[in-house]
């Protein structure tokens, strides 16, 4: 009886519920393929948070050569041996296809950050203004590149949520 007098209101009723029908479907199958995947995402951080933890202390090192003001050169060789060391185990590790691009942006910000600490080292030691700019540029952009490394990393692993 009620088609007969609102067709158009029960036609979107109908298209809506179909809607909500496939979108609570997909978010089923999207949930279930992530409880299948999330065993090697945990396999995968838990084999580099070492790594992670280097490159987070490192960092205090890495925002002091952005705003050319250190860290000490005696220092930048004990970040730049432990960032090495970390990069290393990093490339060791072999992530879930998912991953695979996030991971290729943490090493690259790994290479940077040391290439940063080897050149803030020769600006030091030649008291060159253009090195200690080419040092802190290249601080900014390991900074920026592993902050965006973590997102895309974060978002790929993250479970989904229910709608």
């Amino acid at each position: 009886r009620l088609g007969k007098r609102q067709p158009g209101d029960v036609s979107a009723l109908l298209a809506t519920l179909d809607a909500h029908i496939v979108a609570a479907r997909d978010t089923k199958m999207t949930r279930a393929q992530w409880s299948k995947r999330a065993p090697l995402y945990r396999r995968y951080r838990r084999a580099m948070n070492r790594s992670f933890s280097t490159f987070t202390k490192a960092s205090v090192g890495l925002e002091q050569v952005r705003a050319m003001s250190g860290p000490l050169t005696d220092e930048i060789g004990r970040i730049s041996r432990k960032l090495a060391d970390a990069e290393r185990k990093a490339a060791n590790i072999l992530p879930p296809g998912e991953l695979a691009s996030g991971h290729a942006l943490l090493r690259s910000s790994w290479e940077l950050a040391q290439n940063a600490f080897r050149l803030r080292l020769q600006s030091v030691s030649t008291n060159n203004l253009l090195g200690a700019q080419q040092a802190s540029s290249a601080a900014a952009g390991a900074l920026m590149l592993y902050r965006k490394a973590q997102a895309d990393l974060q978002a790929v692993m993250a479970q989904p949520a229910r709608q």
